[in-house]
Parts: C-alpha cells; structure tokens; sequence
C-alpha cells in the first residue's frame, strides 16, 4: 500500500500535522492488514436549526457538527474505528466509545467495531482504561 506524499494533509482530513506523521507511521507498519480506510467519517444527528427540510445553510450546519471518526478500517466487513493523536489520554478514549455506539446505532446490520487508539506516546492509567474498555492502542 503505497503512502500519500502531500504536505498539504489533503489525503487525510482535519488530522493535524503531527497526527498525520503519527497516522502514516501507522500505515507503514500496519496498514497491510486492512482492505481498505475510510477517512473523516461522520457520525450521529449533529444538530440542524430550525429551517425549512432542504435549506442548504442549515443542512450544512448539521453536517459540521456532527461527530467525525478520523478513520475507518475495513477487514473484508469488519470495521475497525481509528482515533489518532500524539499524545493518547482518557479524552480520546471516550471519544472513541462514543464513536462505537453511534455508529452501531446507524449501522445495525454491519458487524460492530472494533476501537483502535493510534499514538505515540500513552500513560499507564491510559493504557489501563484503554484496556478495560477493549480500546487496542498502537503505540509507532
């Protein structure tokens, strides 16, 4: 699987710099396992205001807000959520249940994800909530 060589980030959306160099050393070393990534996913209702169905404004207002998975990776039809940060900690991590959940919720007839920390560095009361909460952590 070849890498991207923008330096731009127009490959992976709303990563910040550092996150993408610690999501491509990701790639390197494990991205042969995955069929596929989907990137920038949303997920859940976000908000819309009232506005009559179908004012752009307000539909673009929805899709901002909605909650957004950096990445998706696909075994054949088994999903696996992404977050990546630098520096993982227990904000992240709730993140990524609540990304699980919603996309459960839209998802029902697909198989449920698996929830996938990409970091560089993590603490031990991280590692140990991670864990207990069936969070994988890949530590490039």
């Amino acid at each position: 699987m070849g890498l991207p060589s923008d330096k731009k980030n127009d490959y992976f959306p709303h990563l910040l710099p550092v996150e993408v160099s610690v999501w491509r050393d990701f790639i390197s070393a494990h991205g042969h396992t995955f069929d596929r990534f989907d990137y920038d996913v949303h997920v859940g209702a976000g908000r819309r205001p009232g506005a009559p169905a179908g004012d752009v404004y307000a539909d673009n207002f929805r899709d901002l807000t909605q909650k957004r998975i950096d990445a998706i990776g696909w075994t054949g039809t088994y999903p696996t959520i992404f977050e990546v940060r630098e520096r993982a900690d227990l904000q992240v991590i709730g993140k990524l249940i609540g990304y699980g959940r919603l996309w459960e919720r839209e998802n029902p007839m697909l198989s449920a994800p698996e929830l996938a920390l990409v970091c560089r560095i993590i603490g031990p009361d991280d590692r140990f909530v991670a864990s207990d909460k069936r969070v994988s952590i890949y530590e490039v």
